[in-house]
């Protein structure tokens, strides 16, 4: 009895043991470049679980950095991002909570990323010379249908100046859980790469602009124009009442200013199938003896959308 009472205590001791032994670690800190340090937990044990990860520094959209940090501990939590250099912000970018199930107090960013099936796993860091601003879902519509129109437009060229440095980069991530975070009270320049066989129609939003503040404008001879719903815009169909002062832009490369009061806006893409495109719907009218005529009768023709 008092063998077995033995042998009970010593189980209980060394199963109390045995988190510290299976999960023990050495804290770390790990500089990528000077934007930033990451305190991680490395393990000491051949058994603890543990991953490397290539960090991926972006400033706006711009990557600065890369660095790969071998053998971090593969727990929740246990990769923090801390002293971002000044003059540089997390900000509030829906990319930064990429699959990555990222929290951010104000002064540690702690991530909760690994994946067992990912190794390496990657971490990309978005940070921005701005403190606040503003997340853009771009959509595309193609013959007034909404979709992922890969086919007609994939990319977007995002650029703007913000305290006398250029910014640019390209939007391709259309999804709805992507956006792309641009500074308030910025003139932001967008540029489709529309491909061959598809036409430009309009950029519209379906946010309550043209308050002033709040603008899409259209490009011409280089100047920035505020459109007003004077042209004919009858083929948006149920998209039309979306129309009005500062909502819409006619040309192809376009700008927008969003001055406040948003977290989150969309600006839609309308793009129509081109007449070279063999994907292209037309009717033959035929002006036959005076009138509408049958084909083979036809003394000439003409062709509509």
């Amino acid at each position: 009895m008092k063998r077995s009472l033995a042998f009970m205590l010593v189980m209980v001791m060394l199963l109390c043991m045995l988190p510290s032994v299976a999960f023990a670690v050495s804290n770390n800190t790990e500089s990528i470049g000077d934007y930033l340090k990451i305190e991680y937990k490395k393990p000491t044990l051949s058994s603890t679980s543990r991953r490397d990860v290539n960090v991926e520094v972006y400033v706006n959209y711009n990557k600065v950095a890369t660095e790969t940090i071998k053998e971090v501990a593969a727990w929740a939590s246990n990769f923090k991002i801390k002293d971002i250099k000044s003059g540089l912000y997390y900000g509030n970018a829906a990319n930064n909570h990429d699959c990555i199930n990222a929290t951010y107090d104000g002064t540690t960013l702690g991530f909760n990323l690994f994946d067992p099936d990912k190794n390496p796993a990657t971490i990309k860091i978005y940070l921005f010379t701005f403190r606040d601003g503003v997340n853009v879902d771009f959509t595309r519509y193609l013959n007034n249908v909404f979709g992922y129109w890969d086919k007609a437009c994939s990319t977007l060229r995002i650029s703007y100046t913000l305290d006398g440095q250029d910014y640019s980069y390209d939007y391709t991530k259309w999804d709805q859980t992507h956006t792309t975070y641009v500074p308030f009270a910025t003139d932001i320049y967008v540029t489709p790469e529309i491909k061959k066989g598809y036409e430009f129609r309009l950029w519209l939003s379906g946010d309550s602009w043209g308050d002033g503040a709040n603008v899409l404008y259209s490009i011409k001879n280089g100047q920035l124009i505020e459109e007003t719903p004077e042209i004919d815009l009858g083929w948006l169909g149920k998209f039309e009442d979306r129309v009005r002062q500062g909502s819409f832009a006619t040309t192809q490369n376009m700008a927008f200013k969003i001055g406040s009061g948003y977290n989150r806006i969309e600006i839609a893409l309308f793009m129509k199938t081109g007449s070279d495109n063999p994907e292209y719907e037309h009717k033959l009218i035929y002006e036959a003896n005076g009138g509408t005529g049958a084909p083979g009768t036809e003394t000439s023709g003409k062709t509509t959308n």
